[in-house]
């Protein structure tokens, strides 16, 4: 199992305070590969480990697989959890159920386990696999997504186009990743990771946040896990004025 956080030259600044809650809510010990193209300016924790993949000019405007693909080739393991920089833990992780979700990749019999729920309707249209898990439905949208997930990695890399963004792994792999007869699962009771989408279309995340500050008791999702504590609340409130641009 590797974990793995991808970023670009104008996310890696995100990096710094996504490795500060990764080490405060995950654990300090676990070895993260952060892969991107610049190292950043600042020092990474001793548990962090960059990795370039050359000069993000070197690849088209906005590329992802195409960079990346070797590198997670050339890994040494089968399984990978993995997220985008932007994806910050901002609780507990339920480590018991972390490893039971590990051990169903590496054995194979399922083949991602998001870490949280996803939208509402991919937990509404979901089954039951267990007592543990839920599955997802055959034909939901995205279930091929880079919402933060513990993923087979031949399985992972089944999806990836040289030429495919962000975007594009997501939408043009819609129709490949329905009824590819696979298990993608997700936990029953209580996410896995809480985390919050810091960034969206290129600046601060302020629909979600709205929401939290709105809400007596700090939701900012569609469901009671979606919550800020006073605490990290505060922490989030330094990114209020990031932009792409700046």
């Amino acid at each position: 199992m590797s974990f793995v956080v991808f970023t670009s030259d104008k996310y890696v600044s995100l990096v710094e305070g996504f490795s500060y809650l990764f080490n405060k809510f995950w654990d300090d010990t676990q070895h993260v590969h952060v892969l991107g193209f610049d190292a950043p300016q600042f020092e990474l924790p001793s548990n962090f480990t960059f990795i370039s993949a050359g000069k993000q000019s070197d690849f088209p405007d906005k590329a992802f697989c195409g960079p990346f693909k070797k590198i997670l080739e050339e890994l040494p393991c089968t399984t990978l959890t993995y997220f985008l920089e932007d994806t910050y833990i901002v609780g507990h992780v339920q480590k018991d159920i972390y490893a039971e979700a590990k051990k169903l990749v590496l054995d194979r019999a399922a083949h991602k386990v998001e870490l949280f729920w996803g939208a509402s309707n991919h937990y509404i249209t979901s089954k039951a696999y267990n007592t543990t898990f839920r599955a997802f439905h055959d034909e939901v949208d995205y279930r091929c997504n880079l919402a933060p997930s513990i993923v087979d990695k031949e399985y992972f890399l089944s999806f990836f186009e040289d030429h495919y963004g962000v975007h594009e792994f997501e939408v043009a792999n819609m129709g490949k990743a329905r009824s590819d007869g696979k298990n993608i699962l997700l936990s029953w009771r209580s996410p896995i990771c809480r985390w919050f989408n810091l960034i969206r279309h290129g600046k601060f995340n302020t629909t979600n946040w709205n929401e939290g500050l709105d809400s007596p008791k700090g939701i900012y999702g569609w469901n009671k896990y979606q919550v800020f504590s006073p605490e990290m609340q505060e922490y989030i409130s330094q990114y209020e004025n990031w932009s792409v641009d700046d």
